[in-house]
C-alpha cells in the first residue's frame, strides 16, 4: 500500500480503545510529572547512536541529534534520546468504561495526535493502526474542522518543540536514577521503570537547576548481534556484558 499524506485524511475516532492498548506513550516532561502525580509508572526507553555518523538523509541526522544530548560511551561520543513514557501494558490506566478516557481534557498531546505521525520520518500507513476501517475517511468526502487541519499541524510542532526542550533535562534525571545502559538505535530499545518516588525525587532535583547537569556517566550500550557487537567494539564503545540488569533489552529486529 501506497505511503498516505496525512494532511489529506480525515480521521473519526470509532472509541474502539485499540490505541489505549499494549504500548508506551510518549510523554513530554510536563506530562510525565502529571503522570506519576497521579500514580502511574512511566518507563525510560533509551537508545543511542554516534555523533557525525549522519544517516542517508542529514536532515534526520539533525532531527534525530535535537532530540538527544551529547554523552560518552568509552571512547566514543554519542547521542543519547530518552523517551519518557507512559506504561500502557497492557493497558492505559486511564482507560475507563465503554473506552472513554478518564482524563480526556487532560490527555497527552501524543494521544491527541494518534493515529497521525509526529516524527517526520516515519511512513503514514493506516494498516499499520490500530484504528478499524470506519475511522478512515476519503479525501473526498472529508469534513472540514477534522484534526487533518492546522490544529493537528499545531500540536506536532508543539510535541516537536518539546522533544528538543526536554532533552537534556531528560538524560540527567536519567543520570539521576543511576541509569547507565542505552540500546542502539536501529537495534532495539533499553527499557528501565523506575519508583515513581525515586522518579518524581530525580525531577524535582534537576528542576531546581538553572540548566540540567549531566553526570557525564560513561554509558554502556547494550546491543543483539555479533555485526553490531564488533562495530561498536572497533570505535572503542563501552558494551554493557552482564548478564541480568535492573532494566529490560528489547531488540526489534535492526541490523545484527
Amino acid at each position: 500500500m501506497p505511503m498516505l499524506d496525512q494532511q489529506q485524511i480525515d480521521f473519526r475516532c470509532s472509541i474502539c480503545g485499540g490505541c489505549c492498548k499494549g504500548r508506551y506513550v510518549p510523554l513530554s516532561l510536563g506530562e510525565t510529572r502529571a503522570w506519576l502525580h497521579r500514580g502511574h509508572r512511566v518507563a525510560i526507553l533509551l537508545e543511542a547512536f554516534a555523533r557525525q555518523q549522519h544517516a542517508s538523509d542529514p536532515r534526520q541526522y539533525i532531527y534525530d541529534a535535537n532530540r538527544g544530548a551529547q554523552a560518552r560511551s568509552g571512547d566514543l561520543d554519542i547521542y543519547l534520546i530518552a523517551a519518557f513514557a507512559a506504561d500502557a501494558i497492557p493497558t492505559c490506566p486511564q482507560l475507563g468504561e465503554n473506552h472513554f478516557c478518564n482524563i480526556y481534557e487532560q490527555r497527552p498531546a501524543v494521544c491527541r495526535i494518534y493515529p497521525f505521525e509526529m516524527n517526520p520520518f516515519v511512513a503514514f500507513r493506516t494498516e499499520q493502526k490500530d484504528c478499524p476501517p470506519e475511522a478512515w475517511v476519503a479525501p473526498e468526502e472529508a469534513a472540514a474542522g477534522h484534526r487533518s487541519d492546522n490544529t493537528l499541524a499545531q500540536l506536532i510542532e508543539a510535541a516537536r518543540t518539546a522533544n528538543v526542550v526536554d532533552a537534556a533535562a531528560k538524560i540527567a534525571i536519567c543520570e539521576r536514577l543511576g541509569l547507565s545502559v542505552t540500546a542502539w538505535r536501529g537495534n532495539g530499545y533499553a527499557i528501565h521503570t523506575p519508583e515513581i518516588a525515586e522518579f518524581e525525587a530525580a525531577i524535582h532535583v534537576i528542576d531546581t537547576m538553572a540548566e540540567p547537569a549531566s553526570n557525564r556517566l560513561d554509558w554502556q550500550i547494550q546491543v543483539h548481534g555479533a555485526g553490531i557487537a564488533q562495530l561498536l567494539s572497533e570505535r572503542n564503545a563501552k558494551l554493557f556484558s552482564a548478564e541480568v540488569g535492573h532494566h529490560r533489552f528489547v531488540h526489534f529486529g535492526g541490523p545484527a
